[in-house]
């Protein structure tokens, strides 16, 4: 196989973490459905002989010689579907955003403001003015706002007044607001 063809390690192969991002789930919860499905074993919690066969699992001990196993995303997407939904991209990306954006604030409360800075200027170097970054900080004030509906639906009415590009990013958010915001747009 060429290399074109060959896909990355790290794009075939993660961590149950990572892969339980993906459906909503925690490493645990992927874990037990692991042993439901026979790819890792209930006492050891190793990845079996047909987990590692079958190509849904891959050892990788730790520095230490600590077992360790990296899973097929792809292969484990095709068991975990039938019972979870798999978030989008954009929808992970958020989140990490989000999750960035409440440790900054919490070292800016402990008073390391320029520390708070820097990590929130690596934050925007990355991310930029992108649709993830918007929504990321966007939603970070809404649950500062308790998720109150007017305050919410002023704040979609103001950013949609002031950027015609953002109606369009809405469809990520629940569509019961979508709904509601487009009926009550054309009244103000």
């Amino acid at each position: 196989m060429s290399k074109r063809h060959k896909e990355k390690f790290k794009n075939v192969w993660k961590n149950q973490t990572a892969i339980g991002k993906r459906f909503g789930i925690s490493a645990i919860a992927l874990g037990k459905i692991l042993i439901e499905n026979e790819l890792k074993d209930k006492n050891t919690k190793l990845a079996t002989e047909k987990a590692i066969s079958d190509g849904f699992a891959i050892s990788k001990p730790l520095k230490d010689g600590t077992p360790f196993y990296m899973w097929n995303e792809k292969k484990l997407s095709k068991i975990l579907s039938s019972n979870h939904k798999r978030i989008p991209d954009i929808r992970l990306q958020i989140n990490e955003i989000k999750e960035n954006l409440y440790i900054i604030e919490k070292i800016y409360d402990e008073g390391q403001d320029k520390y708070a800075n820097l990590m929130y200027d690596g934050l925007v170097e990355e991310y930029g003015n992108s649709t993830s970054m918007s929504c990321a900080m966007f939603e970070v004030e809404l649950e500062k706002c308790n998720q109150d509906f007017g305050i919410w639906l002023r704040a979609h009415v103001d950013m949609a007044m002031k950027d015609k590009n953002f109606m369009p990013m809405l469809n990520i958010y629940h569509p019961e607001y979508i709904e509601k915001l487009g009926k009550l747009l054309p009244i103000i």
